[in-house]
Formats: structure tokens, C-alpha cells, sequence
């Protein structure tokens, strides 16, 4: 009897003990917190950003152009990304000729190469992702590029681009920048405001089929 009420004791200490603990660093991120993380909304391109993630850091939200920078474990730094509008020359919006544009434009670059492209289903649709790597000024790059047609203003392309540092993590950095996409809004798509252009039901960011994507 005296063993089990030993056993009893140490049990309770060690209960004790867990529940002194101070809170892990997995409880410490922003929703813990009660942090509310960033909310872009751009008028000129029609669009929102309904939550910046933590690992980017909003340079401008204004304009032409959404500009964040992507932030290591220290908080420096490691990559940029943009958001912008592209109008064809030609006739309307064809994410195909995109695509070879692309293509053309990694392989003109000094030491220019295109790592392929896959194909997005997105809450605006259909989308592509194209990737391709250069250097510039001596610096080796991974540039990755998302294309789709904008959800209100359907003679124009969505463009968001991400460009890092190589050598990179492609896979982790290929799940952040569609995490990104998927947090992307149309503003005339609010409550009270008018259905989106295409009418067309949303799907989830996610890669679908592709070349060496």
C-alpha cells in the first residue's frame, strides 16, 4: 500500500509539473496571440489580400503593383514578391501564349533556364504556374510565376511573381506562394457587391497537372 501511494504522489507531481510549464513556441504564433495578421486592399487592381501570412513583410500595398518580401527565421530578408496587372497586345488574355512568353524570356537570360509549368486550379479558375531560374549581376535567382485572368476585368491577366535566392527549397517555397494566391480576393466580390465577371464557381489553390513544374 505504501508503494502504490508513492506512485500516487509522484504522478500528481509530475501533473503538476506539465501544467507549469510555460507555453511552447507552437502556441506562440499569431492566432495564439489574438495578433491580427494583415489585410491588403488595392483598389486600383481590384483586389485583396485577405491575409498576409507572418513570413512576408508588406513593402507597398498601393498603386499598380503589391509588393511583400519574404522573411527568413531571423526576420531578414530572403525573396520578393509582387502582384500585377498585364494586358495582351493582342486580342484577350491567352495563359498558353503566357506561358511560351515565359519560356522565351527565362532561356534569353544569362544563363536562363525554364523548369516547366503546372497547371492551377484557383478560386478564380483555371491558372498556370511557370518556373525558371538566371543569374543577374552575379547573383543566381529561382523565379516562379503564377498566370491567370483577372476575376472582374477579364481582358486582363493576374500576375504574381516570387523571385528567391538559388539554390532554394522549391517545394517549400512553392507551397508559400500558393498559400499567398489562395488568400487573394476580388473586391467586387464583397457582400453587397456584384458577382465576379465569369460567374464560374471557385476551386481550391492547389497544383494539378504540369511539366517539371
Amino acid at each position: 500500500m505504501l508503494r502504490s501511494f508513492i506512485v500516487l504522489i509522484t504522478t500528481a507531481a509530475v501533473a503538476l509539473l506539465i501544467a507549469c510549464q510555460p507555453p511552447t513556441e507552437e502556441t506562440a504564433g499569431p492566432e495564439a496571440s489574438g495578433e491580427t495578421l494583415p489585410r491588403i486592399e488595392n483598389q486600383q487592381l481590384g483586389l485583396a489580400v485577405g491575409a498576409v501570412p507572418t513570413q512576408w513583410k508588406v513593402v507597398s500595398g498601393e498603386g499598380e503593383t503589391i509588393r511583400l518580401e519574404h522573411l527568413d527565421e531571423t526576420g531578414a530578408a530572403d525573396g520578393e514578391l509582387w502582384i500585377e496587372t498585364r494586358s495582351p497586345e493582342v486580342g484577350g488574355v491567352n495563359l498558353v501564349n503566357m506561358i511560351k512568353q515565359s519560356q522565351a524570356d527565362y532561356e534569353a537570360m544569362e544563363e536562363g533556364v525554364f523548369k516547366g509549368q503546372v497547371e492551377l486550379g484557383t478560386q478564380f479558375g483555371n491558372a498556370f504556374s511557370v518556373r525558371g531560374q538566371f543569374n543577374e549581376a552575379g547573383q543566381a535567382y529561382e523565379e516562379r510565376q503564377i498566370f491567370s485572368v483577372h476575376p472582374a476585368q477579364r481582358d486582363l491577366a493576374l500576375v504574381m511573381v516570387y523571385r528567391y535566392p538559388a539554390p532554394a527549397n522549391t517545394r517549400e517555397r512553392t507551397e508559400e506562394m500558393l498559400a499567398l494566391f489562395s488568400e487573394l480576393e476580388d473586391l467586387s466580390f464583397q457582400p453587397g457587391g456584384s458577382e465576379p465577371a465569369s460567374g464560374e464557381a471557385a476551386e481550391p489553390a492547389a497544383d494539378a497537372t504540369g511539366t517539371n513544374g
